[in-house]
């Protein structure tokens, strides 16, 4: 998000509106084309901003946030546009942010399609809901919205989330250590059958390419599956966390943020237990220098 970009200021309320509700943001999220027939990649859009939150056992719900300060077309016809990129994504629900005040028949006609049409005023309204303090700047996220781009271990927790709700389908804490990798083994690999092509692809590159394809870090990564089958539920609240945490260390500390911070900390025990793990084993993994751990859990445990 650019300094002068038009939408901007809307952009920050709809990430602000996110960490209201305790959802992940991310900043225009890039959409492809399903087909790939072209030499180059065809982007057909991008999301403003998208929301991601678990529900239930582990599943997640995506929330589009649509913000447009021209007008270029009427509200109603920006919510028929939304829906369509709704559905397009497979994402649940979109939120339309309009500069000049939609017409009430538009609002309650958009409801219908799962989209939900506000002014900046009302949205504010919405927000208040939530959290009193909306949409005042309590957050790193919000404050700094150009560090968000790029953050591997919040990014990773994500998709950790919806694993974390799989692999708990499979794991029973009574079953051998042996049959536990296996199935998981197959899993990360797309099946048994996927697993099978990439052992024989291996062996036949090279004769000395004997034993198990494994991914990097196995051992490692068996012990973090185990931390989280525990609890899937509480995997997601780990990205917010990390995000906070990754754009203090490039923004600096700031007293208010940090106590937003601790204070989540708190009530949820398995974030910092969730954080080193992973954050070990991407170390590992990744053959990245071992004091990076130790500098990601010192700033872990010192808010």
């Amino acid at each position: 998000m650019g300094k002068y970009d038009k939408d901007r200021f809307q952009k920050e309320l709809a990430i602000r509106y996110c960490l209201a509700r305790g959802v992940v943001p991310f900043l225009e999220v890039v959409v492809r084309s399903i087909a790939d027939l072209s030499d180059s990649v065809e982007i057909l859009t991008d999301l403003d901003v998208l929301g991601i939150e678990t529900l239930g056992d582990g599943g997640l719900r995506r929330t589009i946030f649509d913000c447009k300060t021209t007008i270029k077309m009427s509200s109603i016809n920006r919510a028929f546009w939304a829906a369509g990129v709704k559905e397009y994504t497979g994402c649940n629900e979109a939120y339309v942010l309009v500069k000049g005040k939609a017409v009430h028949n538009h609002r309650i006609s958009a409801l219908a399609i799962d989209v939900d049409l506000h002014d900046e005023q009302s949205f504010k309204d919405l927000g208040r809901t939530f959290d009193q303090a909306f949409p005042a700047d309590d957050c790193y996220q919000a404050a700094i919205v150009l560090a968000i781009f790029f953050d591997v271990l919040a990014s990773a927790f994500v998709l950790w989330a919806a694993m974390g709700r799989d692999i708990r389908r499979f794991y029973e804490p009574s079953m051998e250590k042996a049959v536990f990798e296996t199935g998981l083994r197959y899993y990360l690999w797309g099946g048994k059958e996927s697993y099978n092509i990439r052992q024989q692809m291996r062996e036949r590159a090279a004769a000395e390419n004997r034993g198990t394809v494994e991914l990097p870090g196995w051992e490692s990564l068996i012990a973090f599956v185990g931390l989280i089958v525990s609890a899937p539920q509480s995997i997601l609240d780990c990205a917010n966390v990390c995000r906070e945490l990754s754009i203090r260390a490039a923004a600096g500390a700031d007293a208010t943020f940090d106590k937003r911070i601790s204070n989540h900390l708190k009530t949820k025990s398995r974030i910092r237990q969730f954080s080193a793990g992973l954050g070990d084993y991407l170390v590992e993994a990744g053959a990245l220098p071992k004091d990076l751990a130790k500098r990601m859990q010192s700033g872990l445990f010192e808010v």
